[in-house]
């Protein structure tokens, strides 16, 4: 279902995963062991079992390995379980309000569609709590959808024509208008875009370095470093 209306959905994942074992390889003297994965909204698991998949095959990584998931979804989290049997996984139904109570710091944070559904007036909490939960050195990894616009009427016109693009995706992936005004409209209340700017700023403000990694039309991914 994820692929059928993310474009990048997985090459994210693969690419996210390859770039966070990369940093370890080249900074590890500085991280302890095992190292922490936090997956905040980890719906059925895809982005950890990629990232462990990749990070086992690397028989020069210490084998320890830390998996911590999140989801409000019972299912989710379930299927995530089941996804990732055999491996050192915790897994709690939870939102990303959760952060709060970690003590713990976790050298690679990802949320993969998660923060677009966080309303703004709490953004600026959730910011904090991700850099309080990142171990110094740490990367936070965003996938999530974006808006061009910032005010403006050309902005506005090109977000207009991007949006009609995405709806040629989604109908070249097998949906139809109906189904797609329908995920539109469900999505009004409870889905929140800001444009690239107000995001880095954001995440600035916060403590991060941010810098921008992949981008297909309104569809993009960052990586935050916690210096």
């Amino acid at each position: 279902m994820a692929t059928r209306s993310i474009p990048l959905y997985h090459e994210q994942h693969r690419l996210h995963s390859k770039m966070a074992i990369r940093y370890y390889q080249t900074y590890r003297f500085a991280t302890p062991s095992p190292i922490s994965v936090l997956d905040v909204g980890c719906s059925t698991g895809n982005f950890l079992l990629e990232f462990a998949t990749q990070y086992h095959e690397d028989s020069s990584l210490p084998q320890e390995l830390k998996l911590v998931a999140l989801d409000p979804s019972f299912e989710m989290c379930t299927k995530c379980a089941d996804k990732l049997e055999g491996y050192d996984l915790e897994i709690a139904v939870k939102d990303a309000s959760y952060l709060s109570e970690f003590s713990r710091q976790f050298e690679i944070i990802n949320l993969s569609y998660v923060y677009q559904f966080v309303p703004i007036h709490k953004r600026a909490g959730i910011f904090a709590d991700l850099y309080r939960a990142t171990r110094s050195g740490g990367l936070v990894f965003f996938s999530q959808k974006f808006t061009h616009c910032d005010n403006s009427l050309p902005s506005s016109l090109i977000d207009s024509v991007v949006q009609g693009l995405y709806v040629d995706f989604r109908l070249g992936n097998g949906y139809t208008m109906q189904e797609i005004e329908a995920k539109t409209n469900a999505l009004k209340n409870s889905m929140w875009l800001q444009n690239d700017t107000d995001f880095v700023g954001q995440l600035g403000a916060a403590g991060f370095r941010v810098y921008p990694l992949t981008r297909w039309l309104s569809f993009g991914s960052y990586v935050a470093l916690k210096p």
